[in-house]
């Protein structure tokens, strides 16, 4: 017998304390007012209750980033300004043939003569894109990047298998807006797609990366927007994540059309899916009613 385990005479005898067991996220109740939707971790906050923070920290580290900005606006409005000039159907004669591929190159991978939106938010994505590439690559090492890249086609491939049966209507709204928006960006030209392009492997690389701002954006302004219409629904995770793959999927599809010549079938397409998913609850509501008994 253990004789640590004999309390010695006048000792005060201690029951042994219990561990108070604490309730998984499942057993949490909902907070008072909280809706609780089917298939959903945690009520998403308001894109307001997002946003504020958000904003407040990003004008109190404005001075502090100021200089370095400065620096990458000075060099983008440069680079633009020297490549708009160019005149690639017909080069100056004095400059070597082996110099067109890389003039080439270069207007594509800046965007410098896309139109002015396209333009501007090709270089936007580009600096925040790259600014966290680089940040996670110092902090946590080089070959993080590409993980989190691995790990968005992974998810992607996951949710297609487990969810893409059930969820028609978001698959139809990110084509949708993949398709059109693609053309728009590129002006029907596959020679003008670098921001497409560009938005197409940020957007898969954010399946990959938690805690995921841009996702729970989405997901909150999505909500609010039910709000509005004063429909109590909550939108799960996993049907944003399906919308953003297939807005990806989308943008990649309409460059193929734009580099065989026919980036109509892209806007023709994109029309069809967003018809599509405006029409289908109807006809999902008509069934149900007609098995009602």
């Amino acid at each position: 017998m253990n004789d640590e385990a004999i309390p010695s005479e006048g000792s005060a005898v201690v029951p042994p304390s219990i561990p108070r067991r604490v309730p998984g996220p499942e057993e949490v109740p909902p907070a008072p007012g909280a809706e609780v939707g089917r298939g959903v971790g945690e009520d998403p906050q308001t894109l307001k209750g997002i946003l504020v923070p958000a904003l407040q920290q990003a004008f109190r580290s404005l001075p502090k980033a100021l200089p370095k900005l400065g620096v990458f606006l000075g060099v983008v409005f440069f680079v633009n300004f020297i490549l708009m000039q160019v005149n690639l159907a017909a080069p100056p004669p004095w400059m070597p043939s082996f110099m067109m591929p890389i003039l080439n190159l270069l207007v594509f991978a800046t965007a410098a003569q896309n139109t002015l939106i396209p333009r501007t938010l090709f270089w936007v994505i580009a600096y925040k894109f790259g600014k966290h590439l680089l940040r996670t690559a110092r902090r946590e090492g080089w070959d993080v990047p590409a993980k989190n890249m691995a790990h968005g086609v992974s998810t992607a491939i996951q949710l297609l298998q487990d969810r893409a049966a059930g969820e028609p209507i978001s698959l139809l709204l990110g084509a949708a807006v993949g398709l059109v928006g693609a053309n728009y960006l590129s002006g029907e030209d596959a020679g003008r797609s670098a921001a497409a392009l560009l938005i197409a492997v940020a957007l898969v690389y954010q399946l990959g990366v938690q805690p995921n701002m841009f996702i729970s954006l989405l997901r909150a302004g999505t909500q609010d927007l039910w709000r509005f219409f004063s429909k109590g629904i909550i939108v799960p995770r996993y049907r944003v994540q399906l919308a953003i793959l297939s807005a990806a999927a989308g943008m990649i599809l309409s460059l193929f059309f734009m580099l065989i010549g026919a980036p109509i079938v892209g806007h023709i397409a994109g029309g069809l899916a967003l018809l599509a998913a405006v029409v289908l609850p109807f006809v999902n509501r008509g069934q149900a009613a007609g098995a009602a008994p």
